[in-house]
């Protein structure tokens, strides 16, 4: 409903169905409104702001639902031509429960708020629209771990989380057409986002991921801190004699006992005189605190010209790929990094001391010795163009242009792995780069024709 274009309203109802779920969950409904002000169609702003051509203020409110589960798991499945032994030389046919039945599990449902503007002035050419949201999801559809005593073969579907996203994104603009022959723009885009689990199926239960090295994790998902987090044991330098390795003791213990100098030192955050998995603590988020884009364009006569700049920042990424190419105790390829080793006349550098048995477990992979900064800048796409003039081809061809594309043509980063641009294909492992594989430098040379 619009009122002289100056209030505004939108509501809407969905409801849907999916076989996913038991009969008595089968549907969910899903509402929607927003509403809008116009402020720009006032008369006591058409009257006293003539370069302004739109301000408009927005909030809205919008449930969506998910059924993305596999068919069936509200019923009960049971395995049959299971055999065991009889005791006596033979087998019996059995069966057993595969999957517990979950007749309870509903729709998983994400409810946004989110409050905005449009903003655009001086004939058009300067732009802005912002927008600050929430965004929670409740009855999230999770396998919930059960005793391997209880026979199934897979954890049963519950609806058992919540996670709460809160964020401002925002487009600043600037695009002008001087005249006939020249005109050019610019945008600058920006998303600010935090992402919390608030709650899991259980209060101690979380989701460990990011696994190398015969199953050890290096991400974990629980209550009170974003999904995937990486949860390590702290590095402290190394230990650059044998007096420091003696003086690091609790109760009169060591609490290396195996470690040398040029070894590294572990952090005992817990304070109980031992370097074990008690010593995890959260040490950062695989999700950027800011994500930004900055693109230009600009036109003179037949010549176009247009770059994008892309970036992250805040965010860590756990580089595996050193993990596996600094451990010198497996004898294959190494990173060149490890010719940068400890001795007592190189007590700054890169990694420890060289080792073929490693007694110290330097190259565990729970610590946080390979996590690293996941922050970049990078020219994403550079292109350059030219329209040909159409006295050229007598009426045969409306328009023709040729250009020339780059994209990925260089990055700015402290990350030592093959590219920053990690995104792994589970959530739960966004930040864990295992020899993923870097973006291609492309060069192209096209041709565009119009008849």
């Amino acid at each position: 409903y619009s009122y002289q274009n100056k209030y505004l309203i939108t509501a809407t109802l969905r409801r849907d169905g999916s076989s996913r779920f038991g009969s008595s969950n089968r549907y969910g409904n899903f509402p929607s409104v927003s509403v809008g002000w116009n402020i720009a169609e006032e008369s006591f702003i058409k009257d006293n702001a003539s370069w302004l051509d739109q301000l408009k203020i927005r909030g809205g409110y919008g449930v969506l639902g998910n059924q993305e589960i596999s068919d069936y798991q509200y019923a009960s499945v049971v395995t049959t031509g299971i055999n065991y032994p009889d005791g006596k030389g033979g087998l019996i046919q059995g069966a057993f429960p595969k999957e517990f039945a979950s007749p309870d599990i509903k729709w998983e449902e994400t409810a946004m708020t989110n409050v905005g503007i449009d903003f655009l002035a001086l004939n058009n050419r300067l732009s802005l629209t912002a927008d600050w949201y929430v965004k929670n999801t409740k009855d999230i559809l999770l396998n919930v771990p059960i005793p391997i005593s209880s026979g199934g073969a897979n954890d049963p579907i519950r609806n058992a989380g919540k996670i709460k996203n809160t964020g401002f994104e925002f487009n600043l603009g600037w695009n002008d057409h001087v005249n006939n022959d020249f005109s050019y723009g610019v945008n600058f885009i920006g998303s600010f986002n935090k992402n919390e689990v608030v709650e899991m199926g259980a209060e101690s239960q979380s989701i460990t991921s990011g696994t190398i090295h015969g199953g050890t994790y290096t991400c974990k998902t629980l209550a009170g801190y974003p999904i995937g987090g990486f949860w390590l044991i702290p590095c402290d330098g190394y230990f650059n004699s044998e007096s420091e390795v003696q003086a690091y003791q609790k109760n009169g213990n060591l609490i290396q006992p195996s470690a040398k100098p040029g070894d590294i030192r572990f952090k005992d955050t817990n304070n109980d005189g031992t370097i074990n998995d008690a010593d995890r603590v959260y040490s950062g988020s695989p999700f950027p605190k800011f994500t930004y884009s900055i693109n230009g364009n600009i036109t003179y006569k037949n010549f176009d010209f247009a770059v994008t700049f892309q970036g992250v920042t805040g965010n860590k990424i756990y580089n595996a790929t050193r993990l596996e190419l600094e451990d010198v105790t497996r004898g294959t390829n190494y990173l060149a990094t490890t010719l940068d080793y400890w001795t007592p006349e190189n007590k700054d550098a890169s990694v420890p001391r060289l080792t073929w048995n490693d007694t110290n477990r330097n190259s565990r992979s729970e610590s946080d010795r390979f996590l690293e900064d996941g922050s970049y800048f990078r020219l994403r796409s550079l292109q350059i163009g030219y329209t040909l003039p159409v006295s050229l081809f007598k009426g045969l061809i409306q328009k023709a242009r040729v250009y020339v594309n780059a994209e990925n043509l260089f990055t700015i980063t402290s990350y030592t792995g093959y590219t920053p641009d990690v995104n792994a294909s589970s959530v739960y492992s966004r930040g864990f780069d295992e020899f993923i594989y870097p973006s291609n430098r492309t060069f192209m040379l096209g041709l565009n024709v119009t008849f």
